[in-house]
């Protein structure tokens, strides 16, 4: 977290899953969780990048996502 985002910006991503939660919207739930899971993969993807040398390209965000732009994850 330290290297990528700020607390707050943790903080952040993580409100609307625990709104949803609250909220007893398990569809929003699963979106936010969705959503969230896919944006920390990129992170660690493209922090695994540059640790060795390089940006992360499209084919280390293909992992993640699918050609719609959806999570797979």
């Amino acid at each position: 977290m330290d290297r990528s985002r700020s607390p707050a910006d943790v903080a952040a991503e993580h409100e609307p899953i625990l709104a949803a939660v609250l909220g007893r919207d398990p569809d929003a739930a699963a979106a936010a969780m969705r959503g969230h899971a896919a944006h920390t993969g990129e992170l660690l993807v493209a922090q695994a990048a540059a640790e060795n040398g390089g940006p992360a390209g499209p084919a280390g965000i293909a992992l993640i996502r699918d050609p719609t732009g959806e999570s797979t994850t």
